[in-house]
């Protein structure tokens, strides 16, 4: 049922009032606002070998969690009638992980679509045909072999995920489109420290990590890191990390970074909620944060889940493990 309920939302192929759905929340391909900026997940690359191997692999952060998904885009080469992926599930001792898993090929309005069939477990090829023209997606749905309970309030960094690899066959994932890595954002270009995008007068002693986006509507100064697949939207970071699937600013509100705070979320864009918002000391922010109250500027301590002045849940401690992975055959 997951697996299958994830494929169908890629183009909301409802029974009940699908046009609803599609109405409310536009097509899957939309960045036209800063909350709809990773509703497509970028792959990495699995190792320096991709643009031979055609490998890449959920990132840390983005992996899904219990009954999430992935939708990823998936761009068939020229004249490619077929599309082929070998999927490769990461079992973290104790996650008892697997894997729905499928192809969706749609029309150019995102209103129909065509289904490959389901496939499970932790390894698994599949060979789709293609048509000329379709977008196509690969959707990855978590379905754990032993149900794994998670409360309403539960900490992130307790709540397992599940990452996988995937070996390509006639396409490539977007951000490796041709085999080369996309062009960046209008007003931006490779940043010589890190290889991310990022304004031509961002400093050299900021760090754009390869996947991570400076905005030209955001800024980063000093020491400032941006990693993973962090996008600085709207405002400032003068020291610390953002990373993760941290998208900074929301339309004409902007969030600031500052001191040696560290921000990694996974939720909505920091500032979505209310205006003049900050992180900063020795703040670490991470995960699923709804982060609330105007003017809010926390200095201190470990937060995630529902974030405001008087919140105190959170750890430094993630369940999940960042290794580096290793494809198998």
């Amino acid at each position: 049922f997951i697996g299958d309920w994830a494929m169908h939302n890629v183009v909301w192929d409802y029974k009940a009032t699908p046009d609803t759905f599609r109405n409310t929340y536009g097509n899957i391909t939309l960045t036209d606002r800063a909350e709809r900026l990773h509703r497509l997940m970028p792959l990495e690359a699995l190792d320096s070998n991709w643009a031979t191997n055609r490998r890449f692999a959920s990132p840390f952060y983005g992996a899904p969690q219990r009954f999430g998904y992935n939708v990823v885009r998936l761009y068939p080469t020229n004249g490619s009638t077929t599309v082929t992926v070998k999927f490769r599930g990461v079992n973290q001792s104790g996650s008892d992980a697997d894997f729905r898993w499928g192809l969706v090929a749609t029309n150019t309005q995102f209103t129909s679509a065509r289904y490959s069939g389901l496939q499970k477990g932790l390894d698994a090829d599949l060979t789709f045909k293609v048509n000329a023209g379709e977008p196509l997606f690969l959707v990855v749905s978590a379905t754990p072999s032993v149900f794994k309970t998670v409360v309403w309030d539960q900490a992130y960094e307790t709540v397992w995920r599940y990452p996988y690899m995937i070996e390509l066959a006639n396409a490539w994932p977007q951000g490796f489109q041709n085999g080369q890595r996309d062009a960046c954002p209008s007003g931006t270009a490779r940043h010589s420290n890190g290889g991310g995008c990022a304004p031509t007068s961002t400093p050299t002693t900021v760090y754009v990590g390869p996947y991570a986006t400076i905005l030209p509507g955001g800024s980063a100064s000093g020491s400032a890191r941006i990693e993973d697949q962090a996008v600085v939207s709207k405002g400032t970071v003068t020291g610390g990390i953002v990373g993760g699937l941290s998208v900074l600013g929301s339309g004409n509100t902007a969030f600031t970074v500052s001191g040696t705070a560290e921000v990694r979320t996974t939720f909505y864009p920091l500032g979505f909620f209310e205006s003049g918002q900050g992180a900063s000391g020795t703040l670490n922010l991470h995960g699923d944060v709804e982060y609330r109250g105007a003017g809010l500027n926390l200095s201190a301590g470990n937060r995630s889940g529902f974030v405001d002045a008087t919140s105190t849940i959170g750890s430094a401690t993630d369940i999940n493990t960042k290794t580096t992975l290793t494809w198998r055959p």
